[in-house]
C-alpha cells in the first residue's frame, strides 16, 4: 500500500477517517484510520457485513457496545489487526493529557483553539507518514465548533509546502467533517480510539469484565504493541500511539 518515495513508484492517494474521545476526561485521543483511497470501496464492503450482523443494523462506534453484541466488536477488531498487518488499513492515535494542557498561556483559555491545534498535528502526521503520497483526503467527525475545519487545509498545505518536478505540492486535496453515523470507517475509527481510550482514562463506575471492557481488553490483546499506555517504537509505521509532548509524533522525528 506504501510508496517510500517520488521516484520509481506509482504515486498513492490516501483516505483517513478521524475522531476524538471524550473531550472531558484526562487523556483525549485524536485519531482513526488510513488507508489508500482505491482500498476504501473494500473497506466499505467489509464493514457492511459488520453491520448486517448488529442487531436491527446498529452502527459500529465505541458507545454502542452492549452486551447482546459486544462479540461482534470483538470479531470486528480481529478483522482489523488482519487487514492492519497486510498493511492496507493503519491505526494513528495522539494523546494528549488534557490536565497538562495550559489553555490560558497559549491559547487566550479557548479550548477550540487547542482542540484544533492537537487536530492540526494529527493530521500534519499523516502526511509525514505517507512521504510518497500524491493525496490525502481527511474526514473528521462531526463536532461543534465555532471554527470551520475547512481553514486547517490550507495550513497544512502551507506547512507541508514544496516543488516537486517544477510542479506545485500539495497534498491535502480535502479536510472535511464529516458525521460518524452515516460512515462505516469514521465509526472503525471511532471504535478504536474508544478501545485505546478506554485504557488510558479510568471512568468512575467502569466494571472490569463489562461489556466494553471486554472489547478494550481484546483490543488490547490483540494489538502489535507491547503497552498501549506508552509510544509505539519508532520503527513501528502501522500502528502508531503517540503521547503529545510537543514534538514530533515517535517514529517521524522532531
Amino acid at each position: 500500500m506504501h510508496s517510500d518515495s517520488f521516484e520509481g513508484r506509482a504515486l498513492g492517494e490516501y483516505s483517513s477517517f478521524t475522531d476524538e474521545t471524550d473531550l472531558t476526561a484526562r487523556y483525549m485521543i485524536i485519531g482513526g484510520i488510513t488507508c489508500g483511497t482505491a482500498f476504501v470501496p473494500e473497506l466499505f464492503s467489509i464493514l457492511t457485513r459488520y453491520q448486517e450482523r448488529m442487531p436491527y443494523r446498529g452502527r459500529l462506534q465505541w458507545k454502542n457496545i452492549t452486551r447482546h453484541n459486544f462479540t461482534i466488536f470483538q470479531d470486528l477488531i480481529d478483522e482489523f489487526f488482519y487487514l492492519n498487518g497486510e498493511h492496507l488499513v493503519d491505526f494513528h492515535a495522539l494523546v494528549v493529557d488534557m490536565w497538562n494542557f495550559d489553555h490560558m498561556t497559549h491559547n487566550e483559555g479557548d479550548k477550540e483553539v487547542s482542540f484544533d491545534k492537537m487536530l492540526f498535528q494529527s493530521l500534519l502526521a499523516i502526511h509525514k507518514r505517507y512521504p510518497g503520497c500524491t493525496k490525502i483526503r481527511c474526514f473528521h467527525g462531526n463536532r461543534d465548533s465555532p471554527y470551520s475545519i475547512g481553514a486547517l487545509r490550507g495550513m497544512l498545505n502551507a506547512k507541508v509546502y514544496t516543488l516537486r518536478y517544477r510542479q506545485v505540492y500539495l497534498p491535502y486535496a480535502h479536510v472535511k467533517n464529516l458525521e460518524v453515523k452515516r460512515s462505516l470507517p469514521m465509526q472503525l475509527a471511532d471504535l478504536l480510539i474508544g478501545a485505546l481510550g478506554a485504557h488510558w482514562n479510568v471512568r468512575k463506575g467502569y466494571v472490569p469484565g463489562c461489556p466494553k471492557d471486554m472489547v478494550a481488553q481484546h483490543f488490547k490483546r490483540e494489538s502489535p504493541v507491547g503497552s498501549l499506555l506508552e509510544g509505539s517504537p519508532r520503527s513501528m509505521k502501522h500502528f502508531v500511539i503517540w503521547p503529545f509532548q510537543g514534538r514530533g509524533p515517535a517514529g517521524l522525528g522532531d
